[in-house]
């Protein structure tokens, strides 16, 4: 509403003069409000966009930057298409270079003999090494492979073996073993890099299984090492046997299948109770207290 039909409408309505100046004022007053905020918007949106310009020219220079740095390109926009009559012109032909001398020859014309040439290269092939020249060495490492089958007769697997000590026949039945597990293993884990040193590491562990010399393996675990309370079990009962002889080499007169019987009740077992003829136990000893440590076979 502008201020003159305000003013004819305040009139109309019997306003007096000093309600139509207020008014008038209260007009002007929202009009000037209203026109300072929208130039200040304007004049916001307006820095914005120059900032904006600024941002996306201060990253165009910065990738021009680059790209000359890195490859050292220069940016030139694409040229129009060249005209037909441009296309028809002749080329010029190349002018010889003349010598100091006034001579277009070229320079060592003249010479006795003419520098050695070099073959030209066939496509496909690699270009011959120059003299003096260092072969770049390989980069790239090794690749896992699985074992082959003949690794077995391979010399690098029998030197592994008479390395370790090990005898033909021994060398025999452990690369056999080894060679069976491998080449049915499948996956990333049957690739090696270097399969002589897993057969040696592999070699390594069962040596360390052994048990010590004169000591027979436990029954059904022949790669276990012996725990140190087995060991002192098997030293055990040959004291109280009275011999070093190993387990298959009992007396035949020991009945095998008895209880075993601990009178001392020191927890060591005492040698089985021989029986009589007649397939009767023979009389326990006096002394002692008896205790019944188990039945079967310890």
């Amino acid at each position: 509403m502008s201020i003159a039909v305000l003013i004819k409408q305040l009139r109309d309505a019997g306003a007096p003069m000093e309600a139509i100046e207020i008014a008038v004022a209260a007009v002007e007053a929202e009009r000037a409000r209203f026109e300072a905020a929208e130039a200040s918007r304007l004049a916001a949106d307006e820095a914005r966009k120059a900032d904006q310009r600024a941002r996306t020219a201060k990253s165009r220079a910065k990738s021009d930057a680059a790209l000359s740095r890195d490859g050292n390109v220069t940016v030139t926009p694409p040229s129009r298409d060249p005209s037909p009559k441009d296309n028809n012109q002749t080329p010029t032909q190349p002018i010889p270079p003349v010598d100091p001398d006034g001579s277009t020859a070229p320079k060592g014309a003249d010479d006795a003999e003419l520098p050695e040439l070099v073959d030209p290269v066939e496509a496909g092939a690699a270009p011959a090494a120059q003299p003096g020249a260092v072969t770049p060495k390989a980069t790239s490492e090794p690749r896992a492979r699985r074992l082959t089958a003949d690794f077995a007769d391979s010399p690098e697997a029998r030197a592994v073996c008479a390395e370790m000590g090990l005898t033909d026949a021994e060398a025999d039945a452990a690369l056999a073993e080894f060679c069976d597990y491998w080449l049915a293993e499948g996956g990333a884990k049957a690739r090696k890099i270097d399969w002589p040193r897993t057969l040696r590491n592999r070699l390594r562990e069962v040596s360390r299984r052994r048990p010590p010399p004169g000591r027979p393996l436990p029954r059904g675990q022949p790669d276990r090492p012996l725990s140190p309370a087995a060991r002192r079990a098997l030293f055990l009962r040959d004291l109280s046997r009275g011999s070093d002889a190993p387990d298959d080499e009992t007396d035949p007169s020991i009945d095998d299948d008895g209880p075993i019987i601990d009178h001392e009740g020191d927890g060591r077992p005492d040698r089985p109770l021989p029986r009589s003829a007649a397939g009767d136990p023979r009389q326990f000893p006096a002394q002692g207290n008896l205790r019944l440590a188990g039945a079967g076979r310890r």
